[in-house]
């Protein structure tokens, strides 16, 4: 019985850890592409994954967004949005933007960085987040306004 009650543990753990890698190494089939395929962006935004006052947090890098925790981005409709995401934690992150299909990667070590671009095609306020299970509620959300162009 011992024997048996081992075994069936070991596969479980044996499959837990194949899952796990499958999905760390998956690539979301051109997730990060957003809904664009070749593009000349309006706007570009740089996103830096960073820990602050105990929360988890984008911040912009660079223009007037610059140091800014998890910054509005204010567009025109229709515009093509190129974002890139830096990690600068060393925790595993990605940045979607679902109403407009769009997300990027995810990255995994501090340093790595990935590139999306997608079509601002829905007018109002929408969200943008981690999608890491607990990352959303940790601070990783903000907004993304558009407006008639």
């Amino acid at each position: 019985m011992k024997n048996k009650t081992l075994n069936i543990t070991l596969v479980l753990a044996i499959f837990s850890l194949i899952f796990a890698f499958s999905q760390a190494f998956a690539s979301p089939g051109g997730h990060n592409e957003g809904n664009v395929e070749e593009y000349v962006a309006d706007y570009s935004f740089t996103l830096e994954t960073q820990l602050r006052d105990g929360k988890m947090v984008f911040v912009g890098v660079g223009g007037e967004f610059d140091g800014v925790v998890n910054p509005t981005l204010e567009v025109e409709h229709d515009a093509i949005i190129e974002i890139t995401l830096v990690n600068g934690d060393g925790i595993e992150h990605d940045l979607a933007f679902p109403d407009f299909e769009a997300g990027s990667e995810h990255t995994f070590a501090k340093g790595d960085s990935t590139v999306f671009a997608f079509a601002a095609n829905k007018e109002g306020e929408i969200d943008y987040y981690c999608t890491i299970p607990g990352h959303r509620i940790a601070g990783m959300e903000g907004l993304i306004v558009v407006t008639e162009g």
